[in-house]
């Protein structure tokens, strides 16, 4: 139902409203239907909820990053098209709580992307500088 495409890119509600940092809705949504959302369901774009809450650097996404993680069927290792993963959109982007969050939720940090090598490099390449 939440996971139906809309839009001629092919957003799912859930994946707008995680990158536009919507929390309430997001929260909604996953409450509404928790049985039959699909939370790794990439949008036309190949994007994951996940990967899109931690790809914004315009707001902080962190409340939208637990919802997702704390769904018991949330891939925290999926990736996109591009190879991707929500922990790599993390450290490019410079959000260090989704960083925290999603290596309390045991996400693989040896995992490279086809563009960036390492989760370092991406970093390095984003905005992310952790003292």
């Amino acid at each position: 139902m939440y996971t139906r495409r809309v839009g001629k890119n092919g957003d799912t509600a859930l994946v707008v409203a995680s990158f536009l940092g919507h929390a309430s809705v997001v929260v909604r949504l996953l409450a509404a239907a928790p049985d039959s959302i699909d939370v790794n369901c990439a949008d036309g774009a190949g994007k994951l909820a996940l990967i899109s809450a931690c790809s914004n650097t315009a707001s902080d996404n962190s409340a939208v990053v637990g919802a997702l993680v704390a769904r018991p069927d949330v891939d925290v290792n999926a990736t996109d098209r591009e190879q991707s993963t929500a922990l790599m959109q993390a450290a490019y982007t410079g959000n260090s709580a989704a960083v925290k969050e999603l290596i309390a939720r045991r996400v693989c940090v040896y995992r490279t992307a086809s563009l960036v090598r390492t989760y370092v490099q991406r970093a390095q390449r984003g905005s992310y500088n952790s003292t």
